[in-house]
């Protein structure tokens, strides 16, 4: 990529202006716990499979845990009432 001298400008002024902004923001409300951590979870929306290939496809994809939805159908409920 061929960078002229308007470019390098450019770029380093919008780099710079984001670390100030940074400074510039309200600071939270509250503290952060230190052993805070953020859970990513599959939704089953959608999705036509069996709940065995819903959780097989929300691991091998990397989800943290799943979301299901308790369906409407009588047939279906079995599964939630182990």
């Amino acid at each position: 990529m061929k960078i002229n001298r308007r470019h390098f400008l450019e770029t380093s002024a919008l780099a710079s202006g984001g670390v100030l902004i940074e400074q510039t923001l309200p600071k939270l409300a509250f503290a952060v716990p230190t052993d805070f951590s953020l859970t990513i979870l599959a939704t089953n929306w959608g999705f036509s499979g069996t709940y065995e290939e819903f959780c097989a496809k929300a691991k091998a994809s990397g989800y943290d845990g799943v979301e299901l939805w308790l369906p409407r159908e009588a047939d279906n409920k079995k599964h939630y009432s182990r």
